[in-house]
């Protein structure tokens, strides 16, 4: 699909997604899975209950990373529109943000340096309602060059049930 970047040009979108539909992949038993597509792009879904809930977590660009995956983040720091995100195996993780998008459920930020310094990076996490009271998280990655696709999405599959659970748990307020 043809988009059109900052400078009003065209830009051709390199996501290649791989996955089955959503049907295929999130059944009622097991409803997290991580899976990596060709051409430089990770998703990973997991299905959160209360979709309101779980987005003041996910839209918390401060706060967020430490609420959904404790024990995997051990610290957050943020300084104007950068977080920098500090990992228990030791890496960091600066993020910049480019947009919260409250009505959609959704988050968009890019890896802008630390322990990965990917040429490129753009990630999305969003909240979709099922509309029976639970919730659909998508969490997608695409980045450049292509070889750091499979490291985010080792990332990514160790954390989805983490965030998963800390979801589930995370107390109405």
């Amino acid at each position: 699909m043809e988009q059109m970047g900052p400078r009003q040009r065209p830009i051709q979108s390199k996501t290649c997604k791989t996955s089955p539909p959503l049907s295929e992949t999130l059944g009622r038993e097991d409803r997290t899975t991580a899976e990596g597509a060709s051409r430089g792009n990770c998703t990973s879904r997991a299905c959160p209950e209360r979709p309101s809930r779980s987005w003041q977590v996910i839209g918390n660009f401060a706060a967020g990373p430490q609420q959904m995956a404790p024990g995997f983040v051990t610290d957050c720091r943020v300084e104007g529109e950068v977080r920098t995100v500090f990992f228990a195996d030791g890496a960091v993780s600066q993020e910049r943000l480019v947009a919260i998008e409250g009505n959609e459920r959704r988050i968009v930020y890019a890896i802008v340096g630390g322990s990965l310094e990917p040429d490129h990076d753009n990630a999305t996490m969003q909240v979709l309602s099922d509309g029976d009271g639970t919730s659909t998280l998508t969490w997608i990655h695409d980045v450049l060059p292509d070889t750091l696709a499979d490291q985010l999405r080792d990332v990514m599959r160790d954390a989805s049930p983490i965030i998963k659970a800390a979801l589930e748990a995370f107390p109405n307020t």
